[in-house]
């Protein structure tokens, strides 16, 4: 009786804490849904960011490939130009203007029928005098870039003459410098649209943080339930077997009382005969004596 109390207690803490792991499961379930997904926006996120910076780099591509080209001869020449061509002038003006370095006052003029502004060349001259001049270059912080900057080169970029060609022809591999202005600027486009989505992936990569650190928890509560569950099964199945060799040993006793009240009562129809022969025996022993004498008298008798 107290193994079957035993156990039927066992299966109700069982039983309750079976409840309790399910809903635990339930909750990690919930979690785990929850950080898959945030996990895939995230990666949404990432690849956009990842494509919209790749469309720029072909264009900064080339432009570290036209830098590459120019030597220090090329801009030692231009350095001892008295007059250089108004083209190069302009390109100049453009990357004193990226780099943020002051400019004289701008002035226009007509060059083939079209108004450009005139480059400052003597701030030109005393820029590419620094010997980390073309370094400076392949080394330009480009997300430094802001939109006043690229507003003001928009007239430089204007000028029908501003394109590699005709930088090319006036100056050489110096042109590359045209091309490394209008690469940085569409970096910056580029940038200007990609900078939102990469604070929205820092943001969403701090709550996925915050919930992988959640979901962990909620792992190992259900972990520790899980085993305590498990321990409360194996103590209810030991409850059981002993139980069960109980029950068994009882049975065994059972049976074996039966048989000896069985036997008791069979030998209980014996008792009245015994009883009697033993009378018998009793009366014919208390007459042996008698008759022996008897049987000696009778035996001297007849001689």
């Amino acid at each position: 009786a107290a193994a079957g109390l035993e156990a039927a207690a066992l299966l109700a803490r069982i039983s309750e804490s079976t409840a309790a792991a399910e809903r635990e499961k339930a909750k990690v379930s919930a979690i785990v849904d929850a950080v898959t997904a945030q996990a895939a926006a995230i990666a949404a996120v990432k690849d956009g960011a990842a494509r919209d910076l790749a469309a720029a780099k072909p264009a900064l591509d080339a432009a570290l490939a036209a830098l590459a080209s120019i030597t220090p001869k090329d801009i030692s020449n231009l350095k001892a130009l008295k007059n250089p061509p108004d083209v190069v002038r302009r390109i100049f003006d453009c990357v004193l203007l990226l780099r943020r370095f002051p400019l004289g006052r701008a002035g226009w003029h007509s060059v083939k029928g079209a108004m450009v502004i005139e480059g400052d060349y003597e701030a030109a001259v005393r820029m590419m005098g620094d010997l980390t001049f073309l370094s400076s270059l392949v080394n330009f912080p480009k997300e430094a870039i802001t939109d006043e900057t690229v507003e003001l080169l928009q007239p430089y970029f204007a000028a029908p003459d501003f394109n590699y060609d005709s930088a090319k022809q006036a100056s050489g591999n110096v042109a590359g410098l045209c091309n490394w202005a209008s690469a940085m600027c569409t970096y910056h486009a580029v940038a200007k649209e990609v900078d939102p989505k990469i604070r929205a992936l820092v943001a969403a990569e701090a709550d996925l943080t915050a919930a992988e650190a959640a979901r962990a928890a909620a792992e190992a509560n259900l972990a520790a339930v899980t085993a305590t569950l498990d321990r409360m099964q194996a103590e209810f199945e030991a409850a059981v077997s002993h139980k069960h060799t109980l029950e068994g040993e009882a049975a065994a006793t059972e049976a074996r009382m039966d048989a000896a009240e069985a036997l008791l009562a069979a030998l209980g129809g014996e008792e009245a005969r015994w009883t009697g022969q033993a009378a018998e025996f009793e009366g014919a022993a208390s007459r042996l004596a008698g008759d022996c004498l008897v049987a000696a008298g009778f035996l001297s008798y007849a001689g």
